[in-house]
């Protein structure tokens, strides 16, 4: 039912973009990514939906809408309960591993960023768990695959470090560690972008040096 409605044209007809988001939005955490039983693996439907049989564009404005409403509707909720948003993450990974390429660029460009930010409020140790390893999973075949280009994920690091320094420094430095570990070249390219951070958040405090953040 998707694909078909995407067929007509989200970009041209806002009711039926709308549709779309609400059907991802209140469909997206009701099935299991993967379901064994009796010896039959059964699949997230939407898995099928967006590697579905339609044209290439089609399939590109689904994935979008359907990453936008991740982005908007479970990343970025504070309130999501956990069980929502471990089946979004999972879902997002199964698809990354199911075709790398296709998925790889437009997730790191849309989600990187909101799953950072994610984990600097995670607590809950299984979804933690989830985004840590999609957060790897993005990285590594990022290293990998040099798409997206070094530039635009430094360039997401350098925002994530903008809005949280002041506020949120330890547990920003906890994930910058995690990026550390996962992606070592992506952070120490991203270090002048962390210095000029600290040394603005300094000045702001007007305290002089903070030998907790340095």
């Amino acid at each position: 039912m998707v694909c078909g409605i995407g067929c007509l044209g989200l970009t041209q007809d806002a009711y039926l973009l709308r549709c779309v988001r609400d059907i991802f939005t209140h469909y997206l955490h009701r099935f299991p990514v993967k379901t064994i039983r009796n010896y039959t693996t059964t699949f997230h439907p939407f898995l099928a939906t967006l590697h579905g049989e339609v044209r290439l564009p089609v399939l590109e404005e689904l994935r979008k809408v359907f990453l936008e409403v991740v982005r908007d509707n479970y990343l970025a909720r504070r309130n999501i309960s956990p069980l929502h948003l471990q089946v979004a993450l999972s879902l997002l990974t199964e698809l990354l591993q199911r075709n790398t390429m296709d998925w790889l660029e437009i997730l790191s460009c849309s989600l990187l960023l909101p799953l950072l930010e994610l984990l600097l409020t995670l607590e809950e140790q299984t979804t933690k768990r989830l985004a840590t390893d999609l957060l790897q999973k993005v990285l590594q075949e990022a290293e990998d695959q040099g798409v997206p280009s070094r530039r635009v994920l430094v360039d997401q690091l350098r925002e994530l470090v903008g809005r949280h320094m002041s506020w949120s420094s330890g547990r920003l430095f906890r994930v910058l560690r995690v990026v550390a570990v996962l992606h070592r070249p992506l952070l120490l390219e991203a270090l002048p972008h962390v210095t000029r951070a600290v040394t603005r958040t300094e000045e702001k405090r007007g305290t002089g040096l903070d030998h907790t953040l340095r």
